[in-house]
């Protein structure tokens, strides 16, 4: 388990250090000095850690397009076969 030492800035604004480096997470705009949150849409690990020791829910900063909604937005319409050349 990485351990991180967290100084906060706001509720929402973190800087976590640990022996690899020191990050800014800023949860408001969704972004990690890292850029791993801003890449995947999925907080990084600086970022939970932040909320852990700040007792948030990482969940409800992850990216709308990992939400169940999307995801049967996506699927919602009829996905036709395509048809086989060589029958």
């Amino acid at each position: 388990m990485v351990e991180f030492d967290a100084i906060v800035a706001n509720r929402l604004v973190y800087e976590m250090s640990n022996i690899s480096g020191t990050f800014v997470v800023n949860a408001n705009d969704r972004t990690c000095t890292c850029r791993e949150w801003e890449m995947a849409g999925v907080p990084c690990v600086h970022a939970y850690a932040g909320f852990i020791q700040n007792n948030k829910d990482p969940y409800q900063f992850l990216d709308d397009y990992y939400s169940v909604k999307s995801y049967k937005r996506a699927y919602q319409g009829v996905i036709m076969p395509i048809p086989n050349k060589n029958i």
